[in-house]
């Protein structure tokens, strides 16, 4: 098997609502040059839904489920495309590794 050892560049910001996770981000992807991703306005987009609708007519699990999904498609687009990015998360994951 070959082994890749291209860079992983994928930078995750997490925090509690409020705390400028989702302006950093943007400012630090602007200022280095790689995409920025805020993970909830990915799924309240594709959604069509905010956040509060989500856990209204999912409950947490289903807002998770989405958060998951979401968030591994990212991972796999960044290491497929080998394309940097930023990423803002919620407070409810860590950047995986």
């Amino acid at each position: 098997m070959k082994n890749d050892l291209r860079p992983r560049r994928l930078v995750c910001l997490v925090g509690f609502m409020g705390t400028g996770k989702s302006t950093v981000a943007r400012l630090l992807a602007r200022q280095v040059g790689w995409h920025y991703v805020d993970l909830d306005k990915l799924i309240t987009e594709s959604s069509g839904l905010s956040i509060p609708e989500i856990f209204d007519r999912l409950g947490e699990p289903g807002f998770r489920k989405m958060e998951r999904e979401h968030l591994a498609r990212i991972v796999a687009e960044s290491v497929e495309l080998n394309k940097p990015r930023i990423l803002s998360l919620g407070g409810g994951h860590n950047c995986p590794t």
